[in-house]
């Protein structure tokens, strides 16, 4: 994402669907962090663009266990793991830039693509993109607004997922 693909974004108003609540909260994050790129963060650090929350980037390169999560090279035994020359911070960008990306496919992985269940629990949502090279796996709540996981996954999208409208 651009400074000037999130002020577009911004400056489209209130959002009208959950996709465009994602895209637009990611944009203001974006905003966020480039403004503190004044604060004396290093070029190589302001390339990179951090929405997920502390558990889940946790979860998602270093684990909350041996049988979960860990997908950072060389990963948790038995995972999936991103290439070894993909640092944290890439990884991390990586996630959010898929999870924000309009051009994102989401998929209703529990629920019927709501923000709840029947049930009345959040709802989760799974996107597959591919980014250099790299088929990615996200895991969107968007009750809470927050990614759950995310990891390298070349299985084909199950087909019995009902596609989530934007």
């Amino acid at each position: 994402m651009t400074p000037q693909q999130a002020a577009e974004i911004l400056a489209s108003g209130v959002p009208t669907s959950e996709a465009k609540l994602i895209q637009y909260v990611a944009a203001k994050a974006f905003l966020s962090v480039a403004k503190s790129s004044d604060l004396g963060l290093s070029p190589a650090n302001q390339k990179y663009v951090d929405i997920l929350s502390p558990e889940a980037k946790q979860h998602i390169l270093y684990g909350d266990s041996p049988t979960q999560g860990g997908h950072l090279y060389p990963g948790n035994p038995g995972k999936t793991v991103f290439p070894q020359s993909w640092s944290a911070d890439k990884v991390v960008h990586t996630v959010g830039d898929i999870a924000t990306s309009p051009d994102t496919k989401w998929f209703a992985q529990t629920g019927t693509g709501g923000t709840y269940t029947n049930a009345g629990r959040p709802a989760r949502w799974v996107a597959w993109e591919e980014r250099e090279g790299v088929r990615v796996r996200v895991v969107y709540e968007p009750a809470s607004g927050k990614i759950v996981t995310a990891f390298p996954d070349n299985n084909p999208t199950p087909p019995a997922l009902k596609p989530i409208k934007k």
